[in-house]
């Protein structure tokens, strides 16, 4: 859907996220990316994908919670209370954070989005779950 996996997205109103070096878009949810698009243009700022986002598989989000018990991996949300909007591909975590970003944050519901986990202020999940694509 959007070309190569590392392209950055770029919108009219001056925003676009920028991949990180290895995942890119590909994995993400349509209706999400959809969303998310949608948010950075209308905030006008430049965001960047830090760490896996939500494009992962479930085996993957449980590996990082078996790091994080095990006291070798930082905070990772525990896949069987994760929720639907963990995976697959309907959140992302971005840099700077959305959620000490006042008017960014203001403009997360008007797209279906919210700060999905307490605490982390970068992850940018799916706050309707009528955006997904099924």
């Amino acid at each position: 859907m959007w070309g190569k996996p590392k392209e950055v997205m770029s919108f009219a109103g001056g925003g676009r996220i920028i991949p990180n070096a290895t995942q890119g878009f590909a994995n993400y949810d349509p209706g999400f990316l959809s969303a998310i698009q949608a948010w950075a243009s209308a905030t006008g700022r430049t965001w960047h994908m830090t760490g896996l986002g939500g494009a992962r598989s479930y085996a993957q989000q449980a590996e990082l919670y078996r790091r994080y018990l095990a006291g070798t991996g930082p905070l990772a949300a525990n896949p069987a209370k994760g929720g639907p909007h963990m995976y697959p591909g309907r959140a992302m975590d971005l840099s700077p954070r959305p959620g000490e970003i006042a008017s960014a944050r203001a403009l997360l519901g008007n797209f279906g989005l919210g700060l999905t986990v307490r605490g982390e202020p970068w992850h940018v999940g799916v706050g309707n779950s009528a955006i997904l694509a099924g």
